[in-house]
């Protein structure tokens, strides 16, 4: 009996220290979590030296690679993403190459998005192609990742494995942008004169090298644009030009398009290109192309994915420009936000949207108060929440202005944030 009891006490106190221990308690916590990003954050937050987490980091995977399987691509996952979310690209290439377990998808998931965040595209294709595909998720996985990196040869003899492993809507959606991204790509050697600008925090330079990158494999230089941290500006700017209780990252958005705005206006072409540095080219695109596509006159094309939702359904597959008022309910019923990831804008539409910020101020998210400046009409009784955005800028605003604001039906940018992704699965499972 005695015996019994000191194994019990023994056997608690084993698992009380367990529970002390901060890399086995982070790795149990993680397992057992539905939720587990904010986990990592929490532990993560409370080491300040770079050098002494990515230590921890370190000792929490080789802990989790005893597990092997799930548990490690589960763990090894989060901490990837989590570094790279950061800006720790050379932490996150340090974990992502120290295991030898390719039989997990996110392991070669991981490294490919690393590789495209240090700037090196044909590393990160060559990782994207070491995914196999057996299910639905690693089918998706690997699919935006060759579109994302125009890798179009490569997706073109794997489609037949894809379908094999997808339900009829995915494989049609996936089969559909494939086809008409891939027919409409090229290289053209007249974009390098065209400007497009980039708006990167220069906290966050990272996210610039593989955008470059990718814009110059399709013959376009990248100009980049310094981001403007909302709690960088002056109070009595904000006083002057926000009239509404906007948060930072909105007060630093609308700065750092007003810069971009103001250079376009200052430049010698008649128009611009602007992206923000998750808006990536959908395609190899014509400049000259695009710009025959635009309509005369105008103000604004957003160019962005989420600006034309179920763009791939078109029975259409070349761009073309339509008045936003046209698909005005498809946005309304199904958007979240509109995205200011990437639009073309002539001189006279920065102008204007300058004139009238200096007059009215900004009351609303650049990307919403900008498309409110297009839409025609909403019905008073329309509770839709783009609808609410849009009368609500009307009525905060006091401004009349009417802005010629169009949306291509094929992106040419889409947004792609390279970014967190909490599930992992096994190759050979």
């Amino acid at each position: 009996m005695r015996a019994a009891i000191l194994f019990l006490l023994g056997k608690t106190m084993f698992f009380d220290l367990l529970k002390n221990d901060p890399v086995t308690e982070l790795c149990r916590r993680v397992w057992l979590s539905s939720q587990p990003r904010p986990i990592v954050e929490e532990v993560a937050s409370q080491i300040t030296a770079p050098r002494d987490r990515l230590r921890f980091f370190m000792d929490v995977c080789d802990h989790a690679f005893k597990k092997g399987g799930q548990p490690f691509g589960k763990v090894f996952n989060l901490v990837c993403a989590y570094l790279i979310s950061r800006g720790d690209i050379e932490a996150a290439h340090t974990i992502a190459f120290r295991y030898d377990a390719l039989d997990l998808a996110v392991v070669s998931l991981n490294r490919s998005q690393v590789m495209f965040r240090r700037g090196d595209v044909d590393a990160a294709i060559s990782h994207a192609r070491d995914i196999e595909v057996n299910s639905s998720w690693s089918a998706s996985v690997v699919s935006s990742l060759l579109m994302t990196y125009h890798d179009w040869g490569h997706l073109d003899g794997i489609i037949g494995t894809i379908q094999k492993h997808t339900g009829k809507s995915t494989f049609e959606e996936i089969s559909n942008k494939f086809h008409i991204l891939a027919n409409n790509s090229g290289i053209h050697e007249e974009n390098s004169d065209f400007p497009i600008y980039c708006i990167n925090l220069d906290r966050d330079e990272h996210r610039f090298l593989g955008l470059k990158n990718l814009y110059e494999r399709i013959g376009c230089s990248v100009l980049r644009q310094p981001g403007v941290l909302g709690s960088a500006v002056p109070q009595l700017m904000r006083s002057a030009l926000f009239r509404s209780d906007l948060p930072p990252n909105s007060i630093g958005c609308w700065s750092s398009q007003v810069r971009t705005l103001e250079r376009i206006v200052e430049s010698v072409h008649e128009c611009g290109l602007i992206i923000e540095d998750d808006g990536l080219p959908a395609f190899g695109f014509g400049v000259s192309d695009l710009l025959e596509a635009a309509p005369q006159g105008f103000d604004i094309c957003f160019l962005n994915d989420r600006a034309v939702p179920g763009w791939w359904s078109e029975s259409r597959h070349t761009p073309r420009m339509i008045d936003v008022n046209e698909r005005y309910d498809s946005i309304a019923s199904s958007v979240r936000a509109i995205g200011a990831d990437g639009y073309l804008v002539s001189k006279r539409g920065a102008e204007r949207i300058l004139d009238d910020l200096a007059r009215y101020g900004a009351v609303k998210h650049y990307d919403w108060q900008i498309y409110s400046y297009g839409i025609e009409s909403v019905d008073a009784d329309d509770s839709r929440h783009v609808s609410k955005i849009v009368k609500s800028v009307r009525r905060s605003s006091k401004t009349d202005l009417k802005l010629d604001c169009y949306v291509s039906t094929i992106p040419y940018v889409v947004h792609s944030p390279m970014g967190f992704n909490a599930r992992v699965h096994v190759n050979n499972s």
